[in-house]
C-alpha cells in the first residue's frame, strides 16, 4: 500500500474511500449493490442504528452531504415530557442507476425507484416513483428522467456550438496555428 494512501486510510479509516465506507456499511449490514459510488466519503452520513431496514441497489450515485435516515429522534422529547419512550423508523429503498444530489435527505419510510435524479438540497420524505426527477423542500416530480435526458442533450449540443462559435472567431483573430490546431480537436 502506497504511503499516502496508507496515511489516508490511518486518519480517515472507513471514510478514506468511497470503497472503504461501502465496505464498512456492507459490515454493519446495510445492503447494497454493485457499482455504487459514494463521492464525499467524509460527508456521507447512512443511519447505522438499525442498518437491516436500508437497502441501496446498483449504480447508485451519492454525493456530498447525502444523509440517508431509517429513525428520528423526535421520541427524545415525550421521553422527558410524557416519561415514555415511543419511537418511530421506517425502511428506506432506494433503486438502481439513481444519483443523489448535494445537501440531499432521504428521510424513514422513503422508497426511491430506478432511474431517479434527486436535485442537490432535496429532502424526499415521500416514495420517489421510477423514471422521475425530483428537487426541493419537500422534493417534488419535475419532470420526467426522459425530459431531463433530452433537455440535457439538447443544452450540450447548444454548449458545443458555443465553443465551436467562440474558438473559431478567437482562431480567427490571434491565435498561432499550434493552438488552433490544438482546439479543432475539441470540435
Amino acid at each position: 500500500m502506497e504511503m499516502k494512501h496508507f496515511i489516508k486510510k490511518m486518519i480517515y479509516r472507513e471514510r478514506a474511500s468511497s470503497d472503504d465506507l461501502i465496505a464498512y456499511y456492507r459490515r454493519k449490514g446495510i445492503r447494497i449493490g454493485s457499482n455504487c459510488t459514494f463521492h464525499a466519503p467524509r460527508t456521507i452520513k447512512i443511519d447505522i442504528t438499525q442498518p437491516f431496514l436500508i437497502k441501496i441497489g446498483n449504480n447508485v450515485e451519492i454525493t456530498d452531504y447525502v444523509s440517508i435516515l431509517c429513525h428520528d429522534f423526535a421520541w427524545s422529547t415525550f421521553k422527558t415530557e410524557k416519561g415514555e419512550i415511543i419511537g418511530s423508523n421506517g425502511p428506506v429503498h432506494i433503486g438502481n442507476n439513481v444519483f443523489i444530489g448535494e445537501k440531499s435527505i432521504i428521510m424513514k419510510g422513503v422508497t426511491v425507484g430506478n432511474n431517479v435524479i434527486i436535485g442537490a438540497g432535496s429532502v424526499v420524505k415521500h416514495d420517489i416513483p421510477d423514471c422521475t426527477v425530483v428537487a426541493g423542500n419537500p422534493a417534488k416530480i419535475i419532470m420526467t428522467y426522459d425530459e431531463f435526458y433530452t433537455k440535457r442533450k439538447k443544452n450540450m449540443f447548444w454548449r458545443r456550438k458555443c465553443l465551436r462559435e467562440n474558438i473559431l472567431i478567437v482562431k480567427a483573430s490571434f491565435l498561432p496555428k499550434i493552438y488552433s490546431e490544438i482546439f479543432s480537436t475539441f470540435l
